[in-house]
Parts: structure tokens; C-alpha cells; sequence
């Protein structure tokens, strides 16, 4: 069954049949998407593979660049997890706030192989909070 989630106010809903369901879920809080029919959250700097039971989550990996950077987009594209934009948020030694255009992918691939990141282009003409991504097919 498909849905489409909507996660705010720490009640999770999801649209099932033109109406919305609430749903207890209990999913990690952050970017969410969806890559080979799994939803992954970014979290604190942890990928996760959530499921609807806490005991059957799974972490897939750290990621301790993420743990200052706010404000980026996720989203699943084949066996990818990409994570567009944001911001770097000032810390010690380091004043001002860094808008990045970096685009980075976690590639997941099947469940007996390792999981590993990678850099992709940087976004040619824009930097920093990114609102929503998507996938389109054109």
C-alpha cells in the first residue's frame, strides 16, 4: 500500500485513499525518503532504515558531517539517498554560517553489500536551506 506521509507537531499521518489516517509510527524525527521502497531518515547524524516497529529499525550508517549542517533536502532516487544543500551551523573557531551547494549520496544498493557516500555536482546556481526535493520523471 502506498502513502503519502505527513510528520509534523510529533504525530505521525499518512494519506490513505483521499483521507488522512494518523498513524503510530514512531519513526526517528528528520529528513525523510524513500530509496527501494524503504524510508530512510537522516537523523542526528545517523542514516536509519525505519519500519513501522522501533525493534525492527535499523542504523545504517553514521555520517558525522551532518551533525552540524540544517536545512537539507533528502530524497531516494533508485538504490540513492541524496542530501541537497543546507547549512552548516557556526561552531567553535568558526563563526559564520557556511550555505552549501554540495550534494551528497548515499549509496545503498542491496542489503548484502556495504553502504557508502560519495559526492555528486554541486547545485550550479543556488546554497543553503533547502525547502523540498523531489523525483521527477521528464
Amino acid at each position: 500500500m502506498d502513502f503519502v506521509l505527513g510528520y509534523c507537531c510529533a504525530v505521525d499521518q499518512a494519506l490513505e485513499c483521499r483521507r488522512w489516517i494518523q498513524e503510530d509510527c514512531a519513526w526517528s524525527e528528520g529528513p525523510m525518503a524513500v530509496v527501494n521502497g524503504e524510508l530512510y531518515v537522516v537523523h542526528h547524524g545517523v542514516v536509519s532504515r525505519e519500519h513501522r516497529l522501533p525493534a525492527h529499525r535499523m542504523s545504517l550508517c553514521s555520517w558525522p558531517e551532518c551533525l552540524n549542517r540544517i536545512g537539507f533536502g533528502v530524497a531516494g532516487l533508485g538504490s540513492n539517498l541524496y542530501v541537497v544543500g543546507g547549512i552548516m551551523k557556526p561552531r567553535r573557531g568558526r563563526f559564520d554560517a557556511e550555505y552549501l551547494n554540495d550534494v551528497d549520496v548515499l549509496v545503498v544498493g542491496s542489503a548484502d553489500k556495504d553502504v557508502f557516500w560519495e559526492k555528486a555536482a554541486h547545485l550550479p546556481f543556488s546554497r543553503g536551506t533547502v525547502l523540498g526535493c523531489a523525483v521527477l520523471q521528464l
